[in-house]
């Protein structure tokens, strides 16, 4: 119970969901799962970036490892791919009436993999296929959200108090005493953030509320948040040509996971407190998940026509066994004091993690020797995610991915223009919410907008680069409380802009 309650607040840029959905017991393992299955922007080479990640149907890729296999078929050369990215947040939250600005820089290396042809040999109509090995970054999870805002009507200690509730106050003073600290409402404690009644050592207060239940004076609450990390997938598939009409491909997906979130949530009483009583309080929490998991995809690309392709494929679920770090510091000033400092004990959390299944299809129109056009339909079952652990911890937050989550569909499509040796490429992408209902009326989909340029050089070697642009909004909810009409949520406006580029060889 102690590793629930120190969860339930250091959930990340969790969404603002009506309580009544979720089970009581959910400890927000849930939200993390969306955060791990859903990319908030296209992923792939910097020619299937500029297509909005439309490649289901083109194929002819290294990419095509992680899209449809079946891509692989339709390689008559060599290939060697290597990309660097650079991505830019900028973001704008709104708490309690007060706009904070923000903005994330970072640099990062997307891709890199080689496919290799296959002689045809004497097999008749079977034209042979090609072998490809890839890495590739398949979701990326930073992201950076600070914000302020003047709370009249609650504070974080307000939660706090809740979580001790019923818990005798002995308890709680002996784990100060001994460090052993396991929780947020024993933290708490230890910091004086909250103290027992007189007469009942099992119900709480704070010195930022009076005798009468009221704040002593409205609360300047503040919070920076940092995510770091992302998924990168380990890429081996095989693509075959049966005829030049029918192209059929499978491969294997080792992904390891990374996931870092630092948060540092302060509230400072905005006038003088009485001597002796608190002013001021920070809470710092510090958790890391890492793991990996497999999985494996199958697809087609049926081409009736030399002008049309049709493509499918099928990702399974990714099977991940994670381990999950957690730790959170909380430093008190009361007036007249020194600064009390403590510390939960470091916790420790395997558990194992399936994400969406995924089927995708589409259709690309080649116009002779001028470029293309592809559009595709992506199928994903997030309603199918699936949490478990050696006990029964994680039962109420697999129940909440079903009564949350629905399947989804993602559209994307993009055009290419061949000017000799240049190609000019544009695609836009949409990612439809995953939640079965809008329950606060924020818009949860995802449109992106990209384009680039390519080079190709000798026949031998290409350099291509592209952008993409990616406007969103969030919902994130610092604490919660009995009466929704006294806590509040910070909506943030977000845009990234992505820039990538990748440098082929082929032989």
């Amino acid at each position: 119970m102690k590793k629930i309650l120190t969860l339930a607040f250091s959930v990340s840029f969790c969404i603002n969901i009506f309580a009544q959905q979720v089970p009581n017991d959910a400890i927000g393992y849930y939200q993390d799962a969306l955060i791990f299955a859903q990319p908030t922007s296209p992923m792939g080479s910097a020619r299937v970036q500029a297509l909005a990640g439309a490649n289901v149907a083109i194929g002819a890729d290294v990419y095509a490892t992680a899209s449809n296999p079946a891509g692989l078929g339709l390689l008559k050369r060599g290939q060697f791919n290597m990309g660097l990215a650079f991505s830019n947040l900028q973001s704008q939250a709104n708490y309690i009436d007060t706009d904070t600005n923000n903005g994330y820089s970072y640099l990062k290396f997307n891709n890199i993999g080689f496919a290799i042809p296959i002689s045809e040999g004497n097999a008749g109509e079977y034209k042979g296929g090609s072998v490809a090995v890839s890495v590739m970054r398949t979701n990326n999870y930073q992201r950076e959200l600070s914000y302020e805002g003047l709370n009249l009507r609650s504070t974080l200690a307000d939660r706090f108090t809740l979580l001790a509730d019923g818990i005798d106050a002995n308890i709680l003073e002996n784990e100060a005493a001994t460090g052993e600290i396991l929780d947020l409402a024993s933290l708490a404690y230890a910091n004086y953030v909250i103290n027992p009644y007189t007469d009942d050592s099992t119900a709480y207060y704070t010195e930022f509320r009076d005798i009468n239940d009221n704040l002593v004076a409205p609360i300047r609450q503040r919070e920076t948040m940092k995510v770091k990390g992302g998924e990168t997938t380990f890429h081996i598939s095989y693509g075959g040509n049966y005829a030049d009409k029918l192209f059929f491909g499978f491969g294997m997906g080792i992904a390891t996971l990374r996931y870092k979130l630092s948060s540092t949530y302060q509230e400072n009483l905005s006038k003088q407190a009485a001597d002796g009583e608190l002013q001021e309080f920070s809470l710092q929490n510090n958790r890391t998940t890492t793991g990996g998991g497999v999985n494996f995809n199958f697809g087609l690309i049926y081409r009736p026509i030399n002008a049309v392709r049709i493509g499918a494929s099928i990702a399974t679920p990714t099977f991940y066994a994670l381990q999950e770090k957690d730790e959170n510091t909380m430093t008190a000033t009361s007036v007249g004091f020194s600064p009390v400092s403590n510390a939960t004990i470091p916790s420790e959390f395997n558990f194992t993690y399936s994400s969406p299944l995924r089927i995708n299809t589409g259709l690309a129109i080649f116009i002779k020797k001028y470029g293309f056009i592809t559009a595709e339909a992506e199928w994903v079952d997030y309603a199918g995610m699936s949490l478990s652990a050696e006990d029964a911890t994680l039962d109420a937050d697999k129940k909440a991915i079903g009564a949350l989550y629905t399947s989804a569909f993602n559209f994307r499509g993009g055009a290419e223009i061949r000017i000799n040796s240049f190609r000019l490429r544009a695609g836009t992408a949409y990612y439809q919410s995953a939640f079965k209902d809008n329950f606060d009326g924020a818009k949860r989909e995802i449109w992106a907008y990209s384009g680039g340029l390519g080079l190709f050089l000798n026949k031998s070697f290409s350099l291509d680069f592209s952008m993409t642009y990616t406007p969103s909004a969030t919902t994130y909810t610092p604490y919660t409380l009995p009466n929704s009409d006294y806590y509040y949520s910070v909506s943030s406006k977000n845009r990234q802009i992505t820039g990538m580029l990748s440098a082929s060889l082929f032989f």
